[in-house]
Parts: C-alpha cells; sequence; structure tokens
C-alpha cells in the first residue's frame, strides 16, 4: 500500500499535465533520461522521515513549520486545479466551485476515514496515465525526436531540485506507514520509484517525439485532444486522479483539520501563480532541511560509531 501511496503523492497535476516533465527533463533531449533517474534516487533517498531523530530542536521546529506550510500550498495548487478543470467539465455557472468543494470533501474523507482510498486511487492513475502517454506513441511527429542536448549548470540542479521538493512531500506519507519495518519500507520505496521512473521516461519519450507541445501549459491535455473528445476526456481524467490523490496526501500530512482549511484560502490565490511563485521558495526550503538533517544525522551516526569502537 505504501507503494501506490507514495506514486499517488508525487504524481500530482503538474506531472499528469506533462508540465514538469517538459519543464526539467525534456529540454536535455537523452540527458533527460539520466536526470530522471538522479531525480528519482535523491527523491527516495532524502524521503525516509529521519528529520524527527535530528538532535537539533531548532531544526525539528523548522521543518514542522516548513513542511506544514508546503503541504496546505501543494493542496492549495492541487484544490485550484480541481476547480479549473471542474469548471470545463461540468456544465452551469458555478461548475468550478462546486468541483473544487466535492474534492475537497472527498479527498478529506479519504485522508480520515479509508486506509485503502488513496492507494486505489493511485493504481487508476497510474493505468490511465498510462494509456494517455502510450497513445501520444502512436501518433504521428511533426519534427522527430529531439537529441540537441540543452547544457548547462542548471540542468543538475533542476534534476535535484525535483527530486527534493518531492521528497519533502513523501516524509509525510512514510512517517504514517512507520510501523512497517524498516527493510519492507525500503522494498515497497523502491517499487514506487520503479513506477514513477517509468512514468517519467515514457513521458519524456513522447514529449522528444512530439518536441512542439514543450512549449504549451499542459503539453498532455494538448497531445490527447488529438483524439477528439475521448482523448480530452482521458486526460482531464488523468489530471483529476492526480489531483485528487496529491491532495488526499497533503491533507493525510497535516495534524490537524484546521491546518486542512488552510488549503481552501490557498486555492483562492489560483493554480498557475502557486505554483509559480509560492510551490518553488517553500519547496527549496523543505529540501535543504532536509538535506541539512540528512547531514546532521550521518554525522551523528558516525560519531557514535566511532566512540562504540574506542
Amino acid at each position: 500500500m505504501l507503494t501506490w501511496e507514495v506514486v499517488g503523492a508525487v504524481v500530482g497535476a503538474g506531472f499528469a499535465s506533462g508540465r514538469e516533465i517538459a519543464t526539467y527533463f525534456a529540454p536535455y533531449g537523452l540527458w533527460g533520461y539520466a536526470g530522471i533517474v538522479a531525480a528519482v534516487c535523491f527523491m527516495m533517498y532524502l524521503a525516509d522521515g529521519r528529520i524527527e531523530q535530528t538532535s537539533y530542536k531548532g531544526l525539528r521546529i523548522c521543518w514542522h513549520i516548513g513542511i506544514h506550510v508546503l503541504l496546505i500550498v501543494t493542496g492549495g495548487a492541487m484544490l485550484s486545479a480541481a476547480g479549473e478543470l471542474s469548471s470545463m467539465m461540468l456544465p452551469f455557472h458555478y461548475g468550478g466551485i462546486t468541483g473544487a468543494v466535492l474534492t475537497f470533501v472527498i479527498a478529506w474523507w479519504l485522508a480520515k476515514h479509508s486506509s485503502v482510498g488513496l492507494s486505489c486511487i493511485s493504481k487508476m492513475l497510474v493505468v490511465v496515465m498510462l494509456v494517455n502517454i502510450a497513445a501520444g506513441l502512436w501518433l504521428p511527429t511533426e519534427q522527430g525526436m529531439v537529441v540537441e542536448i540543452h547544457r548547462g549548470e542548471m540542468a543538475a540542479i533542476k534534476w535535484l531540485a525535483y527530486g527534493g521538493y518531492n521528497a519533502a512531500l513523501l516524509v509525510p506519507v512514510c512517517a504514517y506507514h512507520v510501523d512497517i519495518p524498516r527493510r519492507q519500507r525500503n522494498v515497497e520505496k523502491g517499487r514506487a520509484s520503479i513506477i514513477i521512473a517509468c512514468l517519467l521516461s515514457m513521458g519524456n519519450l513522447v514529449l522528444n517525439l512530439h518536441h512542439e507541445l514543450t512549449s504549451e501549459t499542459l503539453p498532455f491535455v494538448r497531445l490527447s485532444s488529438r483524439f477528439g473528445i475521448a482523448g480530452f476526456i482521458m486526460a482531464s481524467g488523468s489530471m483529476y486522479l492526480a489531483v485528487l490523490s496529491t491532495l488526499t496526501a497533503c491533507i493525510r500530512g497535516l495534524p490537524s483539520g484546521w491546518l486542512s482549511l488552510c488549503i481552501i484560502a490557498v486555492s483562492i490565490v489560483g493554480f498557475k501563480e502557486t505554483v509559480a511563485y509560492v510551490y518553488p521558495i517553500v519547496g527549496f526550503t523543505c529540501m535543504v532541511l532536509l538535506v541539512i538533517s540528512k547531514c546532521v544525522n550521518y554525522a551523528s551516526d558516525s560519531f557514535q560509531s566511532s566512540s562504540d569502537v574506542l
């Protein structure tokens, strides 16, 4: 179950729409696949929840504040995306507001009262995404596969940043299953890594074949729309499942219902504005705290091992 909850937390609206792949991996051609491996490995390396074992109280306090803000901001972005999707799909004036409210209620119930709901949604999401991406491989290409490499020092930073942002979201998910033996947790995370890496790699292949889509706001939705209304519905469906799974993971990670209500307030800001300006800052801060925690714990473990030997 942890495997699919990890997948559901990582695969959000940006992932399902292809926007994240177009931003972080597709511009680097074949090197994008190396970036996917680096990002996923870094993500799982950080997402083990050991920050609670850090001896520095100040670091733990900063982490609690940072992760709660990140969950609220991410949840708000997902809820806003749900409203925008609903406004396109529901044929009445207040369709966006209605869809956002229903999505929040469903996510709340799944987070607080269902132990398998998030896993089921994640499984459906992976199936729908595989269908959408595979369909893109059958469409005729306009420019052929792009093998030009965009060089620059920013590439590695972007890959690690992508892994670090998502690692911060995964810490509460892994902590929720702290009763699972560590060895089994690592196996579950390994399976999730393979699924995420495969989805990213397939999406990267599609965007390399259809490179003209990398400038689109929602590349996969644009690609699926070439199949007509059925393709648009499939793409919108995958995005909605991605939104619902990530929103559920965010609500589950928050310790109280009052903090969950802050998600509604953030959603008013809007999906594009939240993702563009707020999420990167908060996500980068949480990533830095995780890296510092890793270094502190590693130094502490090394010191204790040396003391034992002495």
